[in-house]
């Protein structure tokens, strides 16, 4: 009995060896203390001992105890000989890799790496057979279906009982989520700097309308869409007029220069309900079924219109994305859109005020300028019937006038006077209707 025994320890213990030393890396990458994976011996006192613990200390139980460890990884955990062919093959890389133990086992380690990294794959055994580790090295490796897989690989040499590199542990761990982070902190990071760039170019435009254009421009390039406009709601609130367009004919253009907010465009509903809509195909949304006409007429099959809100929640016009084929936006284009258009918002908002501004000082620059043509035509006016007043007074102080030339003389001072009188009255009566102090009234006449 015992010596079938010892045959068997000496079957198990290079199994064991390699076990142990594929448990230690697993570890090591997973940051474990190797210490809490220790199995009972002989050595533990006898207040430790129990049957379980004897059991475990025998090593036909520690090799299956690691064996176990190794398979129940979620990792894939792998040893190959120096060679390169595979020795063992756990659960995990069974489910990351899809062959299972029986179709890997015996076979080369290039069965999962793509052939341009193969000469990747003989540096690194060249390492492994000088005793050296590769740590978290982030490669690719090919799945059974052919599919490629971001790993992160560490790799150690394997010892038997003498010191002697026999072989190799890996371990690999899919960091295809990872990678997919990355890239979407990537993207999003791109995004947001485009962000920035188009709103500094949006608050450099000079006028509303190359900043309209520069709204139009930049929500075509987040949705990738072929064609666009930009409707604005009148001061008044009756009409829709485009703004600005992109991509359409003229004659599309003139069907709806200036609509009604009232009329059953999806434009007009969306100003409405202050809620964008998506049209995925016009053949296909029964929603759009009365206007698909239009969208054949201007070639496009969907189409996105989002309204624009003010801060205080009043309608401002919408932004139409045209699209020529059936499109799917994602949840992180209408995001970026969203932001953008907060910003484009404020920028029409502002434009608005400041033209209206504008317009004002143009105005009062106008008024001023027919004050000051009003006041030197008044003084003109004023002027001249000073002279004959001026000449018939020396007239009158001369000696020896008559009677027939002093009656003329005050005669032209009453007319004078009296021109003046009807100069101020008329004078007066502007500054009582510029106050408001005086009121009109349109009334029918007769012939």
């Amino acid at each position: 009995m015992d010596r079938r025994r010892d045959s068997k320890l000496k079957l198990v213990a290079p199994l064991v060896s390699i076990y142990e030393r594929i448990v230690a890396l697993y570890c090591g990458l997973k940051q474990v203390p190797l210490q809490g994976l220790r199995v009972a011996s002989k050595s533990d006192s006898a207040a430790e001992k129990s049957p379980a613990i004897e059991a475990a200390a025998d090593p036909i139980n520690v090799g299956r105890l690691l064996a176990a460890i190794v398979e129940s990884s979620d990792d894939a955990i792998v040893s190959k000989t120096l060679e390169g062919r595979i020795i063992s093959w756990n659960g995990g890389a069974a489910r990351l890799f899809g062959y299972s133990a029986e179709e890997a086992i015996g076979r080369p380690i290039t069965l999962i790496i793509p052939p341009e990294l193969h000469a990747e794959e003989r540096q690194i055994l060249e390492k492994i057979k000088r005793g050296e580790r590769v740590d978290h090295f982030e490669t690719t490796r090919v799945t059974k279906s052919g599919r490629t897989l971001p790993i992160s690989l560490t790799v150690s040499p394997v010892r038997d009982s003498r010191g002697q590199i026999i072989g190799a542990s890996k371990v690999a761990r899919d960091i295809s989520l990872q990678r997919e982070n990355e890239r979407l902190l990537s993207s999003e990071a791109n995004a947001l700097a485009k962000l920035n760039e188009w709103s500094s170019r949006l608050w450099r435009s000079g006028r509303l309308q190359d900043g309209l254009d520069e709204i139009l421009t930049a929500v075509l390039d987040v949705l990738g869409a072929d064609k666009g406009d930009i409707q604005l709601l009148s001061a008044e609130g009756d009409v829709f007029r485009i703004a600005a367009s992109r991509g359409f004919q003229q004659e599309v253009l003139d069907l709806f220069r200036a609509a009604s907010p009232d009329d059953d465009s999806i434009c007009a509903r969306a100003l409405r309900s202050g809620q964008r809509i998506v049209i995925l195909d016009t053949e296909a949304d029964e929603y759009f079924a009365p206007h698909r006409a239009v969208a054949r007429a201007a070639d496009f099959r969907a189409m996105i219109t989002t309204p624009l809100v003010d801060g205080d929640g009043r309608p401002v016009g919408t932004v139409s994305a045209h699209f020529r084929s059936v499109h799917f936006p994602t949840d992180h284009d209408l995001r970026r859109l969203d932001l953008y258009l907060r910003l484009a918002t404020d920028y029409i908002q502002r434009s608005k005020a400041e033209q209206l501004v504008r317009q004002s000082e143009a105005a009062l620059r106008d008024a001023a300028r027919r004050k000051d043509e009003f006041l030197a035509l008044l003084a003109h006016e004023l002027r001249n019937p000073l002279a004959p007043i001026r000449y018939a007074l020396a007239t009158g102080k001369k000696s020896g006038r008559t009677p027939e030339q002093k009656k003329r003389a005050e005669e032209v001072i009453e007319r004078q006077v009296a021109h003046m009188s009807h100069l101020l009255d008329d004078l007066l009566d502007v500054s009582r209707v510029t106050r408001g102090t005086i009121s009109r009234a349109s009334m029918v006449t007769g012939w």
